[in-house]
């Protein structure tokens, strides 16, 4: 669902470990050929593992976001423990905040991994601080500095984590702890250079024309709404817009007024109440990076406040447990809180329900924003997968009304009429992609795919290098250049767009394919089985390339692996008929002729021709079963065939008396 196609479906930086240093000194979206201005290496190389692990199987990937949502929980009851003492408090904390709806978006958007790794990184690195200065173990700091590295190689947000060891220092009275900071905020200094001198992306998040002034109301618009979904998680949905305010909105003076009463009880109370004056300025910094001093997306997302929440379940453990009078209404406390916890579990299962299956999604959303057109293009997108092209049309449309502007909505409605054999119309819907996006390197490739459908070979190739000028990264353009070059018979020029593909991707099946009917056609076919024999171990099911093979062992006079291979091959509907046929061929060749027989017959029962009828013919007068051979000689002649040589054989004509 929505990145999730960009970030992992289609990223080749996750498909080889041989990209590391790329994961780790360019942006986020660099392997699919697309700018996001993030820099969040171990995010990429967590679906590099995974990959390699159980490929694109998401049950992987989720089972890794709610083991990192569980884990993160666990990190927050040692926080609340090392801060207060109290099990009561620390086991509500992490269990409100691990079964609250709320998280929902975090957990089950895959693309969303960061969060959970710096918010993972960051409380094992905070508690280490906290043992460290209550213990002075230097290891414990050392460590505690090293998680923060990771929190800053997972996130941004991970920036303001130094702010949170001071104010924890001020709010616990912790003498002489703050010269302990100097290490965590030297390491902070040397990353921003890092990121200024080595790093092609940008520290800005998003590129935005309206100014501060004009966003930050949205940012006090947005606190009254996490707090209301944090008390009340109803009509919970991705999408908010980026929207802006005026200063004399409602909702906007209410955030700034609940803004400045929690700044002033996190201030007031930390001699009376430490722990709740740490859980209100944990819930505030937690805030700075996402109150657009940066230019964000999106003027709110659930997923923004996944970090900063932890302060707010923090507190309401706390007043759960230590306020309401709960020594004297134990039971009845008790009680409420078992409801409040059973409401949120069955709320939270009930939403992540809705990230099972992407056109409801994405429909759900369309009743809180039905102008979204980011959420029509990915309804359309939703439906182009399933094959429901008039619906996709439909979204695309309704988006493109919304926001002319967007060169991707253009090409994924040409790819929409490309499919329906609408070429003409895929082509204008391109072209308008480059009109609204010159350098948009997708339009470029599928404009090629058309031209090359059409047999247009040499426009089909400008276009193709056109798209590679953009977007040398673009896989496709490279598979379907090779396949060009095969066609015309480019042999070399085909074995070098397969072997780029594969310098992006070693794990390309469609590249190691092109490369070995390449090498074949060079006569090379040692060299093309190697080949094949890669895309065979890379996915064992494509049944089609087992037909290659077999060709390539047949010509190499290695019949039983030919046939073994062709046996295989019969599998796959594309070459079945084909592959039966060479089967047919070479069990007569090895004297297999009960097997031959079987093999034509296969034949003739999915693609009846001429010429397997003929060869039953020869088989049955080679057995002296002359009446069956002529039988199966007729069935040829009724189809075309034209075998003077086998006629001889079935009709002898009489021999003349002198």
């Amino acid at each position: 669902i929505w990145d999730d196609h960009l970030l992992i479906k289609d990223n080749i930086y996750i498909k080889s470990f041989i990209h590391l240093d790329k994961i780790f000194t360019q942006d986020l979206g660099q392997g699919v050929g697309v700018k996001f201005n993030f820099y969040r290496p171990l995010q990429l190389l967590s679906y590099c593992l995974e990959y390699r692990l159980w490929g694109l199987n998401v049950t992987g990937y989720h089972l890794v976001n709610v083991s990192l949502h569980t884990g993160i929980a666990l990190l927050l009851y040692l926080l609340v423990y090392l801060l207060s003492r109290k099990k009561l408090v620390s086991f509500l904390s992490s269990i409100l905040f691990l079964i609250h709806p709320l998280a929902t978006e975090t957990v089950c958007y895959l693309s969303n991994r960061a969060d959970l790794l710096a918010t993972s990184f960051m409380l094992v690195s905070l508690n280490l601080y906290i043992l460290w200065i209550k213990g002075k173990h230097i290891g414990r700091g050392i460590l505690s500095l090293l998680f923060f590295l990771l929190a800053l190689f997972s996130k941004e947000t991970a920036l303001i984590f130094p702010l949170l060891l001071v104010f924890y220092n001020w709010v616990f009275l912790e003498k002489n702890a703050f010269k302990k900071t100097v290490p965590f905020f030297t390491l902070l200094s040397l990353f921003i250079l890092f990121r200024i001198f080595f790093v092609s992306s940008s520290l800005s998040v998003f590129k935005n024309i309206d100014s501060f002034y004009q966003r930050l109301p949205g940012f006090f618009s947005a606190l009254l709404s996490y707090l209301r979904l944090l008390f009340l998680p109803i009509n919970l949905h991705m999408e908010y817009g980026k929207k802006l305010f005026y200063w004399r909105d409602f909702t906007v003076v209410t955030g700034i007024l609940l803004f400045i009463a929690l700044f002033y009880y996190a201030l007031l109370l930390p001699k009376k109440k430490p722990l709740v004056a740490f859980s209100l300025g944990f819930f505030l910094i937690g805030l700075i990076p996402i109150s657009n001093i940066f230019p964000l997306p999106f003027y709110m997302s659930e997923h923004y406040i996944y970090f900063s929440s932890l302060g707010f379940f923090m507190v309401l453990g706390y007043f759960l447990t230590q306020g309401l009078s709960y020594k004297k209404y134990k039971y009845l406390v008790g009680t409420a809180i078992a409801f409040l916890s059973f409401i949120f579990l069955i709320m939270t299962i009930s939403q992540a329900k809705y990230w099972k299956e992407p056109i409801s999604f994405y429909q759900r959303i369309l009743k809180f924003e039905p102008n979204s057109a980011r959420i029509h293009h990915n309804l359309g997108d939703a439906y182009q997968e399933k094959g429901l092209y008039d619906n996709s049309i439909e979204h695309y449309l309704d988006s493109i009304e919304l926001d002319p502007g967007n060169a991707s909505t253009y090409t994924n409605l040409g790819t929409v009429y490309g499919f329906l054999g609408k070429d003409d119309l895929a082509i204008s819907f391109y072209k308008k992609a480059i009109d609204v996006d010159p350098g948009y390197a997708l339009a470029y490739n599928n404009l090629g795919v058309i031209y090359q459908r059409k047999m247009d070979f040499p426009k089909a190739v400008d276009l193709y290098k056109k798209s590679l000028e953009l977007n040398d990264h673009y896989i496709k353009t490279y598979i379907n250049l090779s396949i060009i070059y095969i066609i015309t018979g480019d042999f070399s020029k085909s074995l070098a767009a397969s072997n780029k593909a594969l310098a992006l991707n070693p794990y390309s099946v469609e590249a190691y394919v092109n490369r070995g009917v390449a090498l074949f056609n060079q006569g090379k076919y040692n060299k093309a089985l190697d080949s094949y024999s890669k895309a065979v171990e890379i996915n064992p099911d494509y049944l089609r390339i087992y037909y290659n093979i077999g060709i390539a062992y047949t010509l190499l006079d290695y019949d039983q692996k030919a046939i073994a291979n062709f046996r295989k091959a019969t599998g796959s509907p594309e070459v079945a008929v084909d592959a039966y046929y060479n089967l047919g061929v070479l069990y007569r060749k090895n004297g297999m002729i009960k097997e031959a027989i079987n093999a034509f017959l296969k034949v003739a029962e999915i693609a009846p021709e001429a010429d397997v009828y003929n060869n039953l013919a020869m088989i049955y007068y080679e057995l002296g079963d002359f009446e069956q051979a002529k039988e199966y000689f007729n069935q040829a002649v009724a189809l075309g065939s034209d075998n003077p040589y086998l006629y001889n054989l079935l009709y002898p004509s009489p021999e003349v008396q002198k």
